[in-house]
């Protein structure tokens, strides 16, 4: 969408300029408008509003930030990410210009002003509002697939999350909803201004080979967000040892029946749960070494994992897909 815009605006208007390391444009209030609304969804477009506070507070457009023009404005652009997306604008357009040619010369990657400024947007009846509000976001992906990670080491997810708004951001509460193998360093003391983004790691260290799902949810003043990651823990490759305790399972994919071929361990069972650790079935291991027959019409189509929990309580995984 964001190429499409950019398309639009080379052939639409003659104001626009491509340089090496960026992308700036001059636009009227109405395109600015499609601008806003075709990101609204981007945590990564600020409104970048440059009057002073007397002029900014009553009257904005929603989600805009104030960086006041004629206060120390050089070190307020700096402390800008020069990676995101910026609307400039001002009262009548002077301000934003002069902005505009700053954010230039110091690169940041993609800015666009307001020609005419809130004026001008206001003549178009355009919204503006005397609001305020924080809004979380995510800027980093809040959905991660199953990986699987040896047994012994530690995997390091990370997390990046932005104010997308203009009133300070602040955190509630956050939960862990799942096993000890998963741990954070998000710190609740954080506050995020407008555009400030915030990053922490997610940690999983697996202790078996057991699937693992972690529902992260963090709460915050503007709005409820989750991180899901799915994660397993394996037996390092160089550690890994042939043994009696192995066991196989079959067809796999399997339809309406999967079968476990058996070994000695009369007091092995076997549980068979889904990618996000439910258990389904728990099966008790025959006293002889013939197959074992589970009827699995009742699972959904889908992965599953095959755990096998020997006498001397050592764990086995496998996983076989479930067809229709």
């Amino acid at each position: 969408m964001q190429q499409i815009i950019i398309i639009l605006c080379l052939l639409l208007n003659p104001f626009i300029v491509t340089a090496q390391n960026g992308i700036y444009a001059e636009l009227k209030p109405l395109q600015c408008d499609s601008l806003v609304k075709a990101n609204n969804t981007n945590p990564n477009f600020v409104i970048l509003d440059v009057r002073t506070p007397a002029e900014y507070k009553p009257k904005h457009l929603d989600g805009a930030i104030n960086r006041n023009y004629y206060e120390t404005f050089d070190s307020k652009l700096d402390s800008l990410d020069k990676n995101k997306i910026y609307l400039l604008h001002c009262q009548s357009g002077s301000r934003s210009a002069g902005a505009f040619a700053k954010m230039k010369t110091k690169n940041f990657r993609e800015v666009y002003n307001m020609k005419g400024g809130i004026s001008a947007w206001s003549n178009a009846s355009l919204p503006t509002t005397p609001l305020f509000a924080p809004k979380l976001m995510f800027v980093s992906d809040s959905i991660f697939t199953l990986k699987s990670v040896n047994i012994g080491s530690t995997d390091t997810i990370r997390i990046t999350i932005t104010n997308r708004a203009n009133d300070t951001l602040t955190f509630d509460s956050i939960s862990l909803l799942s096993t000890y193998e998963f741990s954070s360093n998000f710190d609740l003391h954080t506050a995020l201004p407008g555009s400030a983004d915030y990053s922490f790691n997610i940690f999983y260290s697996p202790v078996d080979e057991i699937g693992d799902i972690l529902i992260f949810t963090v709460k915050s003043n503007g709005g409820t967000k989750f991180i899901k990651i799915y994660r397993t823990g394996v037996i390092p490759a160089s550690t890994a040892e042939k043994t009696v305790d192995e066991f196989t399972i079959y067809p796999n994919p399997a339809f309406d029946k999967l079968n476990i071929q058996n070994h000695s361990d009369s007091n092995a069972e076997y549980l068979i749960s889904n990618v996000s650790g439910v258990l389904f079935k728990k099966i008790k291991a025959k006293n002889d070494s013939a197959d074992q027959s589970v009827d699995i019409n009742d699972l959904r189509p889908g992965m599953y994992f095959v755990h096998k929990r020997t006498s001397e309580g050592k764990v086995i995984v496998n996983k076989f897909i479930k067809f229709q």
